[in-house]
């Protein structure tokens, strides 16, 4: 999908007409439009989202509530009259060209004053048209809805448009949850909020998960009047264990359903604590001015980290040496055992590995092992008898000494476990004092800090903030964990309601349906979760390549979060491995914002292609080409980051458009992907503050 032109009719600083064709070219598919600060590049940035979204963004010289849509100059000239502001954007989506209109009607507020300030009159009007296979603009469809005809292959075909149809068109295409990936300003990028669920929603939209998703919701997974159910309520019985099968298994669909509710509930509430922590955290974060606090706070924290880790691991140690107390504890008693054996002969007369129950056994079969008969009162029967008085357990030698050499082989071999397990208890202690003792010096001089900005509240709220996260988050695990169980619980309930169903012949092709369902949904599974495993680790691998090419760092890698954030780490910081960074520059964190999406449009680039060589590969088309509008996305960067990021974006975008600053453009290196009829300046009318577009 491609963005073909944008025409401004006054609106904002363009007076009059303005319009911008962009290429469409699959190789120089770069449009760059010039011109320094405060001429009017944001303006055709926010032209962008009033034309498909009827929204603005906040920028650095207005809020969005105090901006006027109507040109400056066109209200000056306005008298009893009405003039109107509209954004025209022609797309081209699959060989098809569409043409969206966004207008809408101001008038002087008071008439008799010389003052020029202006209202609107009536919501703003919304439009489109489809060009025809031969060229010609279709009827114009309102977004309230018409009904349209058309003649295709000599024949004449009615198309009703509903109510909200052309705003519909534009989601179908443009979706305004991706809308801050496609219209991109990587500086205010971060401060959008973006909760965890929408960036993973986008990241699927975009790479092609969320339409078997929907087909899922549709099929199964959907709380209300999905297609299993609506089989499931056709289904018809008689029996009295029918009816209390039934009615159990509405009361689980009841419970599973106040249990979504509710954790919908805790995942929103989740979000906005994540939030809170995540803002006052920066705050606490970006208001440690002085720096020697800020080197010495964050050395504490390092330090309290490092001495966990060496006390968790003297603790280990000490587990460790312990496993052997019972070695220890024995062999203390050596000294014991061997008085006592001192009163027992132990000269070694006994014979090894011959007992009492050796003798008894020969005895009772009357007999010695070399043949001669053992009969009672003989000389052989004799010599056997005094023989059983020299064999254990008569004769404790044999064993006796085994045992005492056990016990030597211990008591040597732990006779350093006293000192051992002092040492490492030393070294523990060691560790909890200078934890406890850096913890003390983190205290007070996160009270010096506080004293000097007044950032106790916003520390008390960080700290109340994390609180209630921790809860909420053992919330979601409790009823996680009962909508697993009712689901469970269901699902057995309905295997013995359709055994007594199924036989009846009027629900049989009912059950014929829900067997199909079972199969669609099951092959929707597979394919979902197999393209969700795949897209983190691809995702993840694509990004901390893309780092290393834009930082060219050794020592950090970025990683994608839990959170869908990207994450900075050192691979190692003063002994500890993984250290996340978290004080960003602003350049840094706009470069990290690139990484982000350049990276995800290459994993698009990737899927797409293999979509088209694979049939098995999911849903046709699923995976979306997108254009990228930057809004002076180098200003803060450095040109080798500049040159790196440039380089990237034409090569995994559909269509690149930037508006950016002359300084920019020749680090960039741009020009090797733009045509020169598609590289624009934007001039300012200093007598009249309104801009104007040219060609370069």
């Amino acid at each position: 999908m491609k963005i073909k032109s944008i025409k401004l009719h006054n609106f904002m600083r363009y007076k009059g007409d303005n319009e911008l064709f962009f290429s469409t070219d699959n190789e120089k598919n770069v449009t760059v439009v010039l011109g320094d600060n405060t001429f009017g590049k944001t303006t055709l940035a926010q032209a962008f989202r009033w034309g498909l979204y009827e929204s603005l963004n906040d920028t650095s010289y207005n809020k969005k509530k105090d901006v006027v849509l109507l040109n400056n100059e066109a209200a000056a000239e306005l008298k009893s009259g009405v003039e109107k502001v509209f954004v025209e954007i022609v797309v081209i989506n699959q060989e098809k060209e569409i043409r969206f209109v966004r207008t809408a009607t101001f008038n002087k507020k008071n008439v008799l004053s010389s003052d020029i300030s202006v209202k609107q009159i009536g919501p703003t009007e919304l439009t489109m048209q489809i060009k025809d296979e031969s060229g010609i603009w279709g009827d114009v469809i309102p977004n309230s809805g018409k009904e349209v005809k058309r003649e295709v292959n000599g024949k004449v075909i009615k198309e009703k448009y509903v109510n909200g149809c052309v705003q519909d068109a534009i989601g179908s295409i443009f979706p305004q949850s991706l809308s801050n990936y496609f219209f991109f300003d990587g500086e205010r990028w971060n401060d959008l909020k973006s909760k965890t669920s929408d960036i993973k929603n986008s990241i699927y939209t975009i790479l092609g998960v969320s339409g078997l998703i929907e087909m899922m919701n549709h099929l199964k997974d959907g709380s209300y009047n999905n297609v299993e159910k609506c089989f499931r309520a056709k289904v018809k019985g008689v029996s009295g264990e029918y009816t209390r099968l039934k009615n159990e298994i509405q009361n689980l669909e009841k419970n599973i359903v106040s249990y979504e509710e509710q954790l919908k509930d805790t995942e929103k509430a989740i979000e906005t604590e994540e939030r809170i922590v995540e803002s006052t955290q920066k705050i606490l974060n970006d208001n440690r001015k002085v720096e020697d606090d800020q080197k010495e706070y964050k050395c504490l924290e390092e330090d309290i980290i490092r001495e966990e880790k060496y006390k968790n691991s003297y603790y280990a140690d000490m587990v460790k040496i312990m496993s052997g107390s019972s070695h220890f504890f024995t062999a203390s008693l050596l000294e014991d055992f061997e008085r006592l054996l001192e009163k027992v002969d132990l000269e070694g007369r006994d014979i090894p590995g011959v007992t009492v129950d050796t003798i008894d056994y020969l005895i009772e079969h009357e007999e010695c092992l070399c043949g001669t008969k053992l009969d009672v009162g003989s000389k052989a029967y004799d010599h056997m008898m005094r023989l059983r008085k020299q064999v254990p357990p008569e004769m404790l030698g044999g064993a006796a000494g085994k045992l005492k050499a056990t016990l030597e082989n211990w008591r040597d071999s732990t006779q350093d476990y006293i000192v051992n397990i002092e040492n490492k208890a030393d070294l523990f202690d060691m560790a909890q004092d200078t934890i406890d003792e850096k913890n003390n010096d983190k205290d007070k001089l996160e009270k010096r800090m506080d004293r000097k900005t007044n950032l106790a509240p916003v520390r008390a709220q960080n700290r109340q903030a994390k609180t209630k996260l921790s809860s909420l988050r053992n919330k979601k695990a409790e009823l996680e964990n009962k909508i697993g169980n009712a689901k469970d619980t269901k699902k057995s309930k309905e295997k013995q309601f359709d055994a007594l169903a199924i036989h009846d012949k009027n629900n049989a092709q009912i059950y014929k349906s829900l067997d199909y369902v079972e199969e669609l949904y099951k092959q929707a599974s597979i394919m979902v979760k197999h393209k969700k495993q795949g897209i983190l680790e691809d995702l993840n691998e694509i990004i901390e390549l893309n780092f290393q090419r834009m930082f060219n760092d050794k020592e950090k890698y970025a990683r994608l979060g839990d959170d869908y954030k990207v994450h900075v780490f050192y691979k190692e910081l003063n002994g500890i491995e993984d250290y996340e960074e978290l004080h960003l520059s602003n350049g840094e964190t706009i470069a990290i914002n690139f990484v982000f999406i350049v990276s995800i449009l290459e994993l698009a680039s990737k899927y797409r292609k293999d979509e088209s060589e694979n049939d098995e590969y999911g849903i046709e088309n699923a995976v979306l080409g997108l254009p990228l509008v930057l809004d002076g996305p180098f200003s803060a960067l450095s040109g080798e980051n500049t040159s790196l990021i440039s380089n990237r974006l034409p090569k995994f975008a559909e269509q690149v458009i930037i508006f950016m600053l002359d300084k920019d453009w020749e680090p960039s290196g741009l020009d090797k992907f733009t045509l020169s009829k598609y590289c624009y300046r934007v001039h300012k009318d200093e007598t009249s503050n309104s801009s104007t577009l040219e060609h370069e």
